[in-house]
C-alpha cells in the first residue's frame, strides 16, 4: 500500500497528490493551511509509486497502474465516496485517471497546473533533473559527496537539494537512492503521453483546473478545451508551474469555494 500522511481532523476527506519526483510532503503546507480555515476537512497526503516511502513502480510504469494504487488506499482507508481529489502535474494525470477507472469513489477533482492532453515536452525542465539522477553515483559516503557529485556536472544547488530528498541511508552510514532511477525516467517519459480527455469528458462530478500565468503546462487552447468539457479553468497571474507554492493563499481560497460549492 502506498506510504501516507494525514492533517487535519476533520471527516470530509481531501486526497492531494503531488508531482513528479516529488512525496506528500510537498503539500503538507497546502494541507496545513487549509485545514485552518476549513475545520470539516481530512487530508490525506500520499507518496505515488515510486516516490517518498512507497513501494518502487516495478515493470508497469504507466498511470493506470498508479491510479489504482490510489483507489486501492481509498479503499483501505475507508475514504467516503465524495473524496475531493486535488493533484499537481503529475498528481493530477493520476487523479483524473482514477477518478475515470473508479468514479464512484470520488468526487470532484482539481487538476494543479496540468491539463488532459499532453504537455509541451520537458515543460518544468524536469529533464535535467532525471539526467542528473541517472547520471549520479549509485551512493556516496554521505549527502554532501552526493550534492558535490550533482552539482558539478552543472545543475544548480537549488535542483541539487530537491533530488537529495531521494536519498536513504545505508546500513554502512553511506546514502543511496531509495527510488529506482530507471523507472522515473521511464515514467517522465511516459506519464503525459496519454490523452485524458476522454476521462474528463465521462466525468460525473465537477472539474476544476488551476494554471500558472506564467507556466506553459496549461496552453490557451489546452484551456479553451477543458472549458468546453466543462471545466472550471482559473489563471493565477503570478503563479508559475508550482501554483501551491506561488500563490497559495489564494489557491487555498479558490479550493475551498470550489469544495463548498462541489458538495452542495
Amino acid at each position: 500500500m502506498l506510504a501516507y500522511v494525514e492533517r487535519g481532523s476533520g471527516t470530509r476527506p481531501v486526497l492531494l497528490l503531488h508531482g513528479f519526483l516529488g512525496s506528500g510532503k510537498n503539500l503538507a503546507s497546502l494541507a496545513r493551511r487549509w485545514a485552518e480555515i476549513n475545520s470539516a476537512l481530512r487530508f490525506v497526503l500520499p507518496d505515488l509509486a515510486g516516490h517518498g516511502a512507497s513501494p518502487p513502480l516495478g515493470a508497469e510504469v504507466d498511470l493506470a497502474r498508479m491510479a489504482n494504487d490510489v483507489i486501492a488506499l481509498v479503499d483501505a482507508l475507508g475514504l467516503a465516496d465524495e473524496t475531493l481529489i486535488v493533484g499537481h502535474s503529475l498528481g493530477a494525470r493520476v487523479g483524473l485517471a482514477a477518478r475515470d477507472a473508479a468514479p464512484g469513489r470520488f468526487g470532484a477533482l482539481v487538476l494543479l497546473d496540468m491539463g488532459a492532453t499532453e504537455p509541451p515536452p520537458d515543460a518544468s525542465g524536469v529533464g535535467e533533473l532525471v539526467a542528473a539522477l541517472l547520471a549520479a553515483p549509485a551512493r556516496a559516503p554521505d549527502r554532501g559527496s552526493m550534492r558535490a557529485a550533482l552539482t558539478a556536472r552543472g545543475l544548480p544547488a537549488p535542483l541539487a537539494d530537491w533530488l537529495l530528498q531521494s536519498l536513504a541511508p545505508t546500513p554502512s552510514g553511506g546514502v543511496t537512492w531509495r527510488i529506482d532511477r530507471a523507472g522515473m525516467a521511464t515514467l517522465h517519459a511516459r506519464f503525459g503521453a496519454d490523452d485524458l480527455s476522454g476521462a474528463i469528458e465521462r466525468a460525473r462530478t465537477p472539474t476544476l483546473c488551476v494554471r500558472g500565468g506564467r507556466s506553459p503546462f496549461v496552453s490557451d487552447a489546452e484551456a479553451a478545451r477543458l472549458t468546453a468539457a466543462r471545466v472550471e479553468v482559473v489563471t493565477l497571474p503570478a503563479a508559475g508551474h508550482y501554483v501551491h507554492v506561488d500563490a497559495q493563499a489564494e489557491l487555498i481560497t479558490l479550493l475551498d469555494g470550489f469544495w463548498r460549492r462541489s458538495v452542495g
